[in-house]
């Protein structure tokens, strides 16, 4: 070959690698602004609803909602950015237990679009054991929810305390990802972009059955009985009594709007309770967990709904979790440090 034509090829394969590397360098750009600009969506705009019932949650990708900080300011919501909320009692120490609460509205206490709040148990239990409490209860989540929440967390942890069921048994949970649990799913989690492509793959749930079958909720509670003894930590699964014998319900209309094709009636819906919360309390004891009775008395629930404890419930709830994780003494915390 002549010394022309070598540096014609030079010429030629150097135009080649400059023009490869402006389409390597811009198609960097692009993915880094992309990025960048589906965060800034994610912030400020995607997810978050304008108004209805429970504007402080915002869309999540893995779990369909979770309670937002920011969104939660505007009703005075002490949320952290985790979008948990966190209290330490009077006299908790730095190096304090860590308790973690999962669970729906019962557990983050609050209920009809920010008006009717009432302390949650999870505040109560706090004070009462001088210890931590991550309350990570979100309304509407079922054990579904709790099993992908407790797999999420990765902060402190001594002992985990699981209240769910009600809405494991009822439709309301209208969002859902079927392949949440997937490598692919949890790879493209960790992406602005990948997120808004999941969120637009998420598909409404049926409207007529449970949320989640009561051979899932069993299957769910295992799950979380696995991860509390792969972290080496206690687990206390809790009662969820309802004040459904009453005669006279004001909220039966809406109790059986979101239990169509479950329940026909209040009886009946009573009996599909109980299933649940059975189930709760058979699997406790064939995995040898704690099983925590709370008995609840009519005048012990919120004045609305035959569901939600009032302030003094949820302390009579945080009572008997105290006492069960004291008389367990799985998390070192004695008798004296109750309050």
């Amino acid at each position: 070959m002549s010394a022309d034509h070598q540096e014609q090829a030079a010429s030629r394969d150097g135009r080649v690698g400059r023009l490869l590397s402006y389409i390597l360098v811009l198609s960097v750009a692009t993915c880094v602004l992309t990025e960048l600009g589906a965060r800034l969506a994610e912030k400020w705009f995607v997810g978050i609803p304008e108004d209805g019932a429970f504007y402080w949650h915002k869309s999540d990708p893995y779990l369909g909602w979770r309670n937002d900080s920011r969104s939660a300011a505007r009703v005075g919501l002490p949320i952290e950015e985790s979008g948990y909320q966190i209290y330490r009692g009077t006299k908790t120490k730095p190096d304090a237990p860590t308790i973690l609460c999962l669970g729906d509205s019962g557990t983050f206490g609050i209920w009809t679009d920010g008006e009717i709040r009432f302390k949650s148990y999870a505040e109560f239990l706090a004070e009462k054991l001088s210890c931590t409490v991550v309350n990570a209860g979100t309304v509407g989540y079922t054990s579904w929810h709790c099993v992908r929440v407790l797999r999420q967390y990765d902060g402190p942890l001594d002992a985990i305390v699981v209240r769910v069921g009600w809405n494991d048994h009822a439709h309301g949970n209208p969002m859902r990802l079927d392949n949440a649990d997937s490598k692919v799913a949890a790879w493209l989690n960790t992406f602005a972009v990948g997120r808004l492509v999941l969120l637009s793959a998420q598909r409404p749930q049926p409207t007529d059955k449970p949320s989640v079958s009561l051979d899932e909720f069993a299957n769910n509670l295992r799950t979380m009985v696995r991860i509390a003894r792969e972290r080496n930590v206690a687990l206390y699964f809790v009662d969820y009594p309802t004040r459904l014998t009453q005669q006279i319900v004001e909220n039966a209309p809406l109790y059986l709007h979101i239990h169509k094709g479950v329940a026909h009636s209040l009886d009946d819906l009573q009996d599909v309770h109980r299933r649940y919360i059975g189930t709760a309390r058979e699997v406790a004891e064939a995995s040898g967990v704690h099983f925590v009775d709370t008995p609840l008395s009519e005048d012990q629930f919120s004045p609305v709904d035959a569901v939600h404890p009032n302030a003094e419930g949820a302390e009579h709830v945080a009572a008997f979790v105290a006492q069960a994780i004291v008389a367990d003494g799985a998390i070192g915390i004695r008798p004296a440090a109750r309050q």
